[in-house]
């Protein structure tokens, strides 16, 4: 099932700022082509008057702006780490145990 013209243009001017947004559909462009030449058009003007930044224009996350944060998937990371870390920690203790009692053995005999 191919999605009508229409439902294109309304999902086209949906992912739109909504400085953008609104002239757009206030134009009621008939096509997809339209919709994008008039969008594009609009957002250089705009960008250019300085009435709308290039920050803005993205609407996608860029990873920079996570810098400083932490993420579930760094957060994962720490713990694996910690994890790691307790391990050889036990790992230690236990290869230490066993060298104390084999040396306690040596000495009762």
């Amino acid at each position: 099932m191919v999605p009508s013209e229409a439902k294109k243009i309304d999902r086209y001017i949906w992912g739109l700022t909504p400085q953008i947004r609104g002239m757009v559909t206030s134009a009621e462009p008939t096509t997809l082509e339209k919709a994008i030449l008039l969008a594009a058009s609009l957002t250089d003007e705009m960008v250019r008057t300085g009435t709308l930044t290039k920050k803005q224009v993205g609407g996608k996350r860029k990873r920079m702006e996570f810098q400083g944060k932490k993420t579930n998937n760094d957060a994962r990371k720490e713990h694996d780490a910690r994890s790691m870390d307790t391990m050889r920690s036990n790992a230690d203790l236990t290869q230490g145990n066993q060298e104390r009692a084999t040396s306690a053995e040596v000495q009762t005999i």
